[in-house]
C-alpha cells in the first residue's frame, strides 16, 4: 500500500492490525520505537513489528533511492523487483 497520508489513520480506515517496519541500525531502531508510540497513541491496537535489515542491506535508504532516481540512475540492485516495476 502507498500512502501519502498519516500512516496510523490510514491504518485505522484499512482496519489494520499489524504494521511491519524496517530499522538498519541502532539510530533506526530508536526512531522507530519512538514513532511506534506515537502510532499507538493514535490506533492502540496496531501491533508494530520492527524487522532489523540485513547486513548486506544496512546502507539502502529511502534518501539514497530518491537520489539516484532524481538522477535517472538505476536502482535495481537496491529494491526488490515488485517495487522496481512501480518505480
Amino acid at each position: 500500500v502507498v500512502c501519502k497520508d498519516y500512516v496510523p489513520r490510514l491504518c485505522r480506515d484499512l482496519n489494520v492490525s499489524v504494521l511491519v517496519r524496517g530499522a538498519r541500525d541502532e539510530k533506526d531502531l530508536t526512531y522507530e520505537e519512538n514513532l511506534a508510540t506515537l502510532y499507538r497513541k493514535y490506533k492502540e491496537d496496531v501491533t508494530i513489528l520492527l524487522i532489523p535489515a540485513d547486513v548486506d542491506k544496512r546502507g539502502i535508504s529511502s534518501t539514497l533511492v530518491r537520489d539516484r532516481l532524481s538522477r535517472k540512475e538505476s536502482v535495481e540492485n537496491l529494491v526488490p523487483a515488485p517495487i522496481l516495476q512501480i518505480l
